[in-house]
């Protein structure tokens, strides 16, 4: 089963948008003596359904004036609003942690964006798929097959034998299936596009483009999947050296080469630069490259209006094994990397795929630079802390900082990364509101620094994305909280 990742640059709930879907705001926007938070739902399955996100039931932002703390009060069917002028906001929306907006804009837009079907239902109880299949040609050693439904998200390998002409699956169970989203899985629906994907190697050699159904317990999946001849060429310059150099002049450091490699998805949410969808192709490739060539076939670009999205990825991973505690002998995986996202040329004259971004290279949390794993932090948690991240590029257009939370699950051997709190704005410094963190727990700080993407960020739109985009990111040394002193 291959990944079928999301980048969402802000408010993730597990990057950005180019003109031309029109909004629609069921809020209004502030005027000259006050603020808003106006808030966009961005539903990603086989098209991109735009809505306001309905915000009744959901807890009152924060508005920060001065000093001071003010509810936001509900204005419309997705936004709040003070009638004095905020320099930020806090506010959580479901399935994500609380995120704090610091922009100097007096309004702010925000994009909320899930790989989901609006109005999606569980599956029936007890639900079987009949899959029949006709191949093209005969299966041969090393081939992949999956059925992947795009606004379910749900997919599920196949595994034919080597010489078959025909895959045969008849009864098989839909709770087999995999969730793409972390999600529990959501009913084929009629809007979906449900795909039989072939993959020689990394790339998409055949396919099956059928409709969605409404699911009713007792559903088949049946046709001949299409050879795709890969008559698109991708060609574009990289610089991994300037990566490799950037990479070492982070803290901490890690221990372990820098790691290149790169994707080409056909993406419905592209717009947004959300990379899910079908893989088209994909590679690791050595850092000495200074270019990458590849052939490949797109068949839903015209379709269904998929656009190829081109991801490169330089990055070098450490890890840490706390010596005590709960997480001792638990392995605490972190990278910090570079990545580019743009939609590729014609092929005939190579694109530059610029590393952009700034790098963050330290992050300071109250008076502590977190430059070393396994820190003990003193600093006391029921009070504000500042936070500092120091990136190699003295600008960017945005910043995020994650506060991630490492746990066990309920084996109590698996660890867990929690996101725990977001700060998302134009200043390389911000504040982290009092008992953000707690004593006694495992805590890093995920630093981002985004170039481009954001055409709106001067007015506070965020729902105005654009490609290309880069970023550079840092997981800090990893600490535990002591108590309060």
């Amino acid at each position: 089963m291959r990944a079928h990742t999301l980048w969402i640059c802000v408010s993730l709930p597990a990057c950005a948008q180019l003109a031309g879907i029109d909004k629609t705001t069921g809020g209004g926007d502030a005027g000259p003596t006050g603020s808003s938070l106006t808030i966009e739902r961005y539903s990603i399955g086989a098209t991109i359904v735009e809505a306001p996100q309905p915000i009744g039931g959901l807890p009152a932002p924060t508005f920060f004036i001065g000093s001071d703390a003010v509810p936001g009060v509900a204005s419309g069917s997705n936004a709040w609003t003070t009638d004095q002028i905020a320099s930020a906001v806090l506010v959580q929306l479901p399935n994500t942690p609380p995120e704090l907006f610091e922009f100097p804009a007096l309004a702010v837009t925000e994009l909320y964006a899930q790989l989901e079907r609006p109005g999606a239902t569980p599956p029936p109880a007890a639900a079987t798929v009949d899959i029949e299949l006709s191949l093209p040609s005969a299966v041969v050693a090393g081939e992949t097959f999956e059925i992947l439904d795009v606004g379910a998200w749900s997919t599920h390998a196949l595994a034919p034998a080597v010489a078959d002409t025909t895959i045969a699956a008849p009864g098989t169970s839909y709770a087999s299936f995999a969730s793409a989203t972390g999600r529990p899985l959501d009913a084929i629906g009629a809007a979906d596009a449900i795909l039989a994907l072939r993959y020689t190697g990394p790339r998409l050699s055949a396919v099956l483009d059928l409709p969605g159904f409404a699911q009713t317990g007792a559903d088949t999946i049946s046709g001949t999947l299409v050879a795709l001849p890969a008559t698109q060429t991708l060609g574009a310059t990289v610089s991994p050296d300037t990566g490799t150099t950037r990479l070492a002049t982070v803290a901490p450091l890690s221990p372990s080469a820098p790691v290149v490699s790169w994707s080409l998805q056909a993406a419905p949410g592209y717009r947004i630069a959300a990379t899910s969808g079908v893989q088209l192709t994909a590679a690791a490739a050595p850092v000495t490259d200074l270019a990458v060539t590849a052939t490949y076939a797109n068949p839903f670009a015209t379709v269904r209006d998929w656009h190829t999205v081109f991801t490169w990825v330089i990055h070098s991973d450490r890890a840490y094994t706390p010596p005590a505690g709960a997480l001792a002998t638990q392995t605490i995986g972190l990278t910090a990397q570079l990545v580019t996202i743009r939609e590729p040329g014609d092929g005939a004259v190579p694109d530059a795929a610029s590393l952009d971004a700034g790098l963050p290279t330290r992050v300071t949390l109250g008076a502590t630079p977190l430059v070393t794993d396994g820190l003990a932090i003193t600093d006391d948690p029921t009070t504000p802390l500042v936070v500092t991240v120091a990136s190699d590029h003295p600008t960017n257009t945005l910043y995020r900082v994650s506060v991630i939370e490492t746990t066990l699950a309920a084996d109590m051997v698996t660890p867990l990364a929690t996101t725990t709190f977001a700060y998302t704005g134009v200043d390389a410094t911000f504040t982290l509101p009092a008992n953000t963190l707690v004593a006694g727990h495992t805590y890093r700080l995920r630093a981002q620094c985004f170039e481009g993407g954001f055409p709106g960020i001067a007015t506070g739109d965020l729902t105005m994305r654009a490609l290309p985009l880069s970023f550079g990111l840092l997981d800090s040394g990893v600490f535990t909280v002591g108590a309060p002193r």
